[in-house]
């Protein structure tokens, strides 16, 4: 599954290098009250942790009104826990997002470039609503005793958020972002194979709240024309 993941990746850098892409990072704070452990003393640890992101799109847009897609590949770096009895608790998020940028305040423009080249009051060029739609690919494990158990899980998930464009250059827009992504349900089947002395919650929602920036690319905009 890891191969696939990056031959997908490679595949899409390759076909945006000439033409439009962004890279993004963020740094994303999980709440997942329900994915925890109880030990036999009945104390409790939630079993996520905060995290980095990393992501590659693609950009395309509408072309008589201002909304834009952004199909991502992204993956998720939470932080790994120790438990109490020293078993390592650790998850990734491989994820297929497709953001989608609506500029409320510039809906009907038709400009096909970057934000730099626009012309008109920039505030209301730059700022856009983002909604994103994703499934992710969980891989989690847990090691006891210097054994492994691991397993992949798939989740459904929403995303929220709000953003601006800055025009570096012509070809380099700047964009600061905050946004919320939701799953529904998560699950971490690899619970079941650690037999520990502790029990758990496999299942729970997740909320993540995130800040970070994206770098977007224009190599086909030359010369003030596609």
């Amino acid at each position: 599954m890891k191969q696939i993941w990056c031959i997908a990746g490679l595949l899409l850098l390759s076909q945006s290098i000439f033409a439009q892409f962004g890279i993004s990072g963020n740094y994303r704070v999980h709440d997942a009250k329900d994915w925890k452990i109880v030990y036999p003393d009945q104390t409790s640890q939630e079993i996520l942790g905060d995290g980095l992101s990393l992501g590659v799109d693609y950009w395309f847009r509408l072309k008589n009104y201002r909304v834009e897609f952004l199909p991502e590949l992204n993956v998720i770096l939470p932080q790994a826990l120790t438990t109490q009895d020293g078993s390592e608790l650790d998850v990734k998020f491989y994820s297929l997002f497709f953001n989608t940028n609506f500029y409320l305040f510039d809906f009907m423009g038709d400009c096909d470039c970057p934000t730099w080249s626009k012309q008109g009051n920039f505030a209301k060029k730059g700022f856009f609503v983002q909604l994103s739609p994703g499934i992710s690919m969980l891989q989690n494990a847990v090691t006891t005793e210097g054994v492994e158990s691991s397993a992949n899980d798939w989740a459904l998930s929403l995303g929220a958020g709000i953003g601006f464009d800055i025009g570096i250059t012509d070809l380099v827009t700047f964009t600061p972002m905050l946004g919320a992504r939701y799953f529904p349900k998560a699950n971490w089947s690899s619970l079941e194979e650690a037999k520990a002395s502790w029990t758990f919650e496999q299942e729970s929602a997740i909320t993540q709240l995130y800040a970070g920036v994206r770098l977007g690319f224009r190599f086909d905009y030359k010369d003030g024309r596609r």
